[in-house]
């Protein structure tokens, strides 16, 4: 594993954290990664827990149009049982195909 390597699961797995702020700058520093970490975010997004998975959505959310590629990734979430997720998969669907919410990620 790279150091690059490293240092993305690092945050990734900040994505986790029940510190707000660990969280909000996890993500803040995936978005500024840009669109091409959408697939080591899909990779995790296969094999994490609740919170990292919507921390997950929540970068997919951030990203918007530019994450479209992990909306097929992303849909069959919306029909999550944990509605939390469920939730958090409509808003990252709804921005990643360029539509406004009007909630916050």
């Amino acid at each position: 594993m790279s150091d690059n390597d490293a240092v993305l699961q690092k945050l990734i797995e900040a994505l986790g954290s029940n510190n707000p702020r660990i969280f909000e700058s996890a993500v803040e520093l995936l978005c500024d990664l840009g669109p091409g970490i959408v697939p080591d975010l899909l990779d995790a997004l296969s094999d994490c827990d609740r919170a990292v998975t919507i921390g997950i959505l929540a970068v997919l959310a951030e990203l918007g149009p530019d994450a479209g590629d992990a909306i097929p990734a992303v849909a069959p979430l919306t029909r999550s049982p944990d509605e939390e997720i469920a939730e958090a998969a409509r808003v990252a669907l709804a921005r990643m195909r360029g539509r406004s919410t009007g909630i916050a990620a």
